[in-house]
């Protein structure tokens, strides 16, 4: 299991992960001093003119814990996806994933922030790739598949208990869009399928979370 995150020579070799996780960091610590984010939250405004919100609510986080949290799995996952596949796949990816899962929070709930989504979308195309190629297999072994799932399911939990709120519906967007994705990459007969449905699924989300669309599927 990848106990632990790249060393920090290791992170200018992967501009992405290392600058997303950095921007992230910037936004919080922003955000926490007081200054406003408003305009990289995820709200209404997204469908009517500001698409870019659908990439930057993943940039706030609600606290130290939770960002950290993201942090490191964006680095350890993210971070090995960019060095085996390259920068433009791994944009793809984090789009794909960061989009979907913030466009269904916002859909079936009221939005979310953080990069959980997109954390959950870099485990699930990771998780297929090790299933299939040798190169992923010392990014995610049983113990992390272990770690994600069950945290999926303790997130609902506290959901449905009131203890406190997970963005659940973004998790379960990014885990599904990133699964879809890992398949297309690693499988060359499911390839073009699995390919359709990363993009199927990307664009449904974002439909649900127009205003005609939204009104019918929102449970707040």
């Amino acid at each position: 299991m990848p106990l632990k995150a790249p060393p920090l020579r290791a992170l200018a070799a992967r501009p992405i992960t290392t600058g997303l996780g950095l921007a992230a960091i910037a936004t919080t610590l922003l955000s926490s001093a007081g200054y406003s984010i408003d305009a990289l939250t995820m709200t209404p405004m997204a469908m009517r003119g500001e698409p870019w919100r659908l990439l930057t609510s993943m940039l706030p986080h609600l606290g130290p814990i939770h960002l950290l949290f993201n942090v490191y799995w964006l680095w350890v996952l993210g971070g090995a996806i960019e060095e085996r596949c390259g920068t433009r796949l791994t944009v793809g990816l984090i789009l794909l994933t960061g989009g979907a899962s913030a466009a269904l929070e916002h859909a079936l709930f009221s939005g979310g922030v953080g990069l959980s989504g997109v954390g959950y979308g870099l485990f699930g195309f990771a998780w297929m790739a090790a299933r299939r190629q040798v190169a992923f297999q010392d990014v995610v072994d049983r113990g992390v598949v272990q770690t994600f799932l069950v945290w999926f399911v303790f997130c609902c939990l506290t959901t449905l208990t009131g203890v406190f709120a997970v963005a659940n519906a973004a998790h379960a967007a990014g885990l599904v869009v990133g699964i879809f994705a890992g398949v297309a990459f690693s499988d060359r007969r499911r390839r073009a399928l699995a390919l359709g449905a990363t993009v199927t699924l990307s664009v449904v989300a974002i439909a649900l979370a127009t205003a005609p669309a939204r009104a019918f599927v929102n449970l707040s």
